[in-house]
């Protein structure tokens, strides 16, 4: 199942990517910090997902689930199904979203790591 997962997240940070680098093409040369944030909460959940996978499965499952896929839907929806002139935004909107998501995700992983560890006595 970790690897599943870990190709889903590597998917949607290559779908990301392509998305940011088409519509970046004729842009500033700072927007590249624009993507390299969009992809951040991507890089975030893989690295969560090696350290917590064997541990916690299924609320990494669930979590990477909800991040990414309604994060691609939002961009997909954002620059092909709905394009709008403020588009752009997605990339700067929607990784604070998924901050708070990981947020709560490593504060839920922490108490139920603490929580499974036997105590030392």
């Amino acid at each position: 199942m970790q690897v599943f997962f870990a190709i889903f997240i590597l998917a949607a940070l290559a779908i990301t990517a392509g998305i940011g680098i088409q519509q970046m093409i004729h842009t500033a040369p700072l927007a590249w910090l624009t993507l390299l944030w969009a992809l951040l909460p991507g890089i975030a959940l893989l690295f969560m997902l090696r350290r917590y996978g064997e541990r916690h499965p299924v609320l990494l499952a669930v979590a990477i689930t909800l991040l990414l896929g309604l994060g691609l839907y939002t961009y997909i929806d954002a620059f092909y199904l709905h394009p709008v002139p403020l588009q752009g935004l997605a990339f700067i909107s929607l990784p604070f979203y998924q901050w708070l998501g990981i947020a709560l995700l490593g504060v839920a992983l922490y108490f139920l790591d603490k929580r499974s560890k036997p105590e030392n006595v």
